[in-house]
Order: C-alpha cells, then structure tokens, then sequence
C-alpha cells in the first residue's frame, strides 16, 4: 500500500512540475511578446516622425528652390543675364497645340 501511495504522490508531483513548466513557458512567452509590440509601436512612432519630417523638408525645398530671389542669386552666381531681344525666339500659339494633340494620339 506504501508503494503506491508514493507511487501516486510521485506522479502528482511529476504532473504538478510539468504543468508549473508549462505555466512559467507561457508566461515567459507571453512577456516576450508583450515587449516586441511594445519595442515595434516606438519604432513605429519614430518613423512615423521622421515620415512627417521629411514632408516639411521636401515641402521647405520645392519652396525653396522655386523661389524668385534664388533664382535672381544663382543667375548671379552663374554670371548669367537676361536674353536680349534679338536673343527670344517667339513660337506660334498653334504650334504647342499640335505637338501637344499629337502627343495624346501616340499614347
């Protein structure tokens, strides 16, 4: 009767050991899981940051560089001048209009 009372008692505690295991694997788990998500929303805030940065500095640029004053300083820097008026080639309105339908018909 002693045998297998401790028999018994041996396998509880056998079956105890596996289901703390088991507990302890699954709340391991469950901590890693929670802490990727929680490591993946930074890094998704932070790119979602550098995102609406990079908006401000493409917008801060076409700005920029179309600017009138820019160009006047880099046409200083260029050594350029304005065309004179032997200089301008005048095109006939009709002209863009028939380049322009004949593109839209090779599409």
């Amino acid at each position: 009767m002693r045998t297998q009372a401790t028999r018994l008692l041996v396998i509880a505690i056998v079956v105890v050991l596996i289901l703390t295991g088991l507990g302890l694997f699954y709340v391991w788990r469950h901590h890693q899981v929670v802490s990727k998500g929680a490591k993946l929303g930074t890094i998704t805030e932070t790119y979602r940051d550098l995102c609406r940065e990079r908006d401000l500095l493409n917008a801060e640029y076409e700005t920029l560089r179309r600017s009138p004053d820019n160009l006047d300083r880099a046409k200083r820097e260029l050594d350029m001048r304005s065309p004179t008026p032997e200089q301008i080639i005048t095109v006939p309105a009709g002209a863009g209009a028939t380049a322009k339908g004949h593109e839209e018909k090779t599409r």
